[in-house]
């Protein structure tokens, strides 16, 4: 499962650029900037960086999947950062991503819940419950 940064990081982005563009227009002294250049210069500010976000969303920062937590990483490529070993497999909690060990314990995995969208979300809490259906077949 290819993991992409959530959709709702474009205005965020947008709009942290633009509000910086805006208070740097109005702290300029040497340009008389009227209404019109003053929203044009803001839309610029924030419309660019924010057209990089969308443009960054297409490209996934991570994967989930049977050989365990791909992850890109600077210059390298997309590589294998945590391997899943016999008797391990992943489950989610509400916030994080966890290897199960053989062993019973936990090992955190730099995955959060702010990372992905909420539909990527979902669809790792379906794929990687905390409870497998073996423990609840056993307790019950």
């Amino acid at each position: 499962m290819k993991l992409r940064p959530p959709f709702a990081s474009v205005p965020i982005v947008a709009g942290i650029c633009g509000a910086v563009g805006f208070v740097l227009t109005l702290f300029d002294p040497g340009d008389d900037l009227d209404l019109v250049k003053l929203l044009a210069v803001t839309v610029l500010c924030g419309g660019i960086p924010g057209l990089i976000t969308l443009a960054c969303i297409a490209i996934p920062f991570a994967r989930v999947d049977e050989r365990g937590f791909w992850q890109f990483l600077n210059n390298q490529g997309m590589r294998l950062v945590r391997p899943i070993g016999h008797g391990e497999r992943f489950v989610v909690d509400s916030r994080r991503l966890f290897v199960l060990r053989a062993d019973g314990e936990y090992e955190r995995i730099k995955l959060y819940r702010w990372n992905v969208s909420r539909r990527t979300w979902a669809r790792l809490e379906a794929a990687y419950p905390l409870v497998s259906e073996q423990e609840k077949a056993a307790v019950d």
